[in-house]
């Protein structure tokens, strides 16, 4: 079902007339954001996705199964990136990135197509963390050097 209304139905991902800056208008299913009947669900870079999977394979459901496993084996990494800064021991770190890329929670993310936009969210929402950590940690290695040469 919902296969059909984000992909199947929606112009800004099958319509390869339109200029690409259109989906930056519209909501997740297509209808222009200013429209009473939108949705108001506002997340071009997932359907972005969908129009280069559209480009790529056309409406096999595959390309964007696969696609979505891949988002999902990405965030998996990024989360056993991050648990070696903050957990104490190198099992830990692997049980939390097991946990991560078996628990049920996910499945709906993974399977369902449309579940993309949280997969997506996931990987930036850890790539957010990873960069404050990295400028904590540089912000750090700069005040050492700093009182050093004093």
């Amino acid at each position: 079902m919902f296969f059909r209304r984000a992909i199947l139905n929606n112009p800004d991902v099958i319509n390869t007339s339109e200029p690409w800056s259109q989906l930056f208008y519209n909501d997740f299913w297509g209808t222009n954001l200013t429209d009473s009947g939108s949705h108001c669900s506002y997340r071009p870079l997932t359907v972005l996705t969908f129009k280069i999977n559209h480009i790529l394979g056309g409406t096999n459901a595959f390309g964007y199964h696969l696609v979505n496993v891949l988002l999902h084996c990405l965030a998996t990494s990024l989360v056993v990136n991050l648990g070696r800064h903050i957990l104490p021991c190198e099992i830990s770190t692997l049980l939390s990135g097991l946990l991560f890329a078996i628990h049920p929670i996910h499945t709906e993310a993974v399977a369902g197509l449309t579940g993309r936009a949280d997969l997506i969210a996931c990987i930036f929402f850890i790539l957010t963390l990873l960069s404050y950590i990295k400028h904590v940690q540089l912000r750090e290695k700069c005040n050492v050097q700093y009182y050093v040469a004093l």
